[in-house]
């Protein structure tokens, strides 16, 4: 290994610390993804929803509401056919 690449290798384990934060059990990196969803101006997409529902990690405890992700992915489009409407309502602060 040459000293350039001791450089890099020594570089991206500081950035990979320093960028992968875990703050009060959220996942930063896993934030960034969904990003795009916080700047949006248009209220989400049942497609969105959809995909925001099977982003979610299994097997992990329930949030404040204690609805675990298996609830939400057991009938993906019925609980969006509810919630959507809802989530389109609260986007626009009606």
């Amino acid at each position: 290994m040459t000293i350039a690449d001791e450089q890099l290798f020594t570089w991206r384990k500081h950035f990979e610390k320093v960028l992968n934060l875990d703050i009060n059990g959220i996942n930063v990196t896993v934030m960034r993804k969904f990003y795009h969803f916080l700047s949006k101006t248009t209220p989400p997409t049942k497609t969105e929803v959809i995909n925001a529902i099977n982003a979610k990690k299994t097997r992990k405890a329930a949030g404040v509401d204690n609805i675990t992700a298996e609830v939400l992915k057991a009938d993906v489009r019925l609980i969006v056919d509810e919630l959507h409407p809802l989530l389109v309502q609260i986007w626009k602060g009606e």
